[in-house]
């Protein structure tokens, strides 16, 4: 049996205004009196289970995910460049679920690339 940690994840909380106010982050600090974020989480302990054990299990069918292997020619330090990701993961990734879903287009619309300033 895998062994299990316990951590925290956080949740938008289910506010009533969210039902006539969409919940939003701006990436920028916006003029006048405009607040940054009118989001409110909070805090949910889980367990987290590796799955790697059992990963051939999921399929999308079944469970509404699935898992698959790309292997990449990127190094961990060009997930941070732009053109290491548009020039290499994304055809990398479009190969792959191309191969996965055989007669589907596959688009990429946006992609976002955190780093730790991100975070704080």
């Amino acid at each position: 049996m895998a062994m299990a940690i316990s951590t925290e994840i956080y949740h938008l909380q289910p506010l009533p205004r969210y039902a006539s106010e969409k919940p939003y982050t701006m990436r920028y600090v916006p003029e006048d009196e405009i607040p940054v974020s009118n989001v409110v989480r909070e805090k949910h302990v889980i367990s987290v289970k590796d799955m790697r054990p059992i990963i051939d299990t999921f399929t999308l069918d079944q469970n509404g995910f699935m898992v698959l292997n790309l292997p990449s020619k990127m190094a961990y330090e060009d997930y941070e460049s732009h053109e290491e990701i548009t020039n290499t993961y994304l055809p990398e990734l479009e190969s792959i679920l191309s191969a996965q879903f055989p007669g589907s287009t596959v688009d990429f619309v946006s992609y976002l690339v955190m780093t730790s300033i991100d975070m704080l």
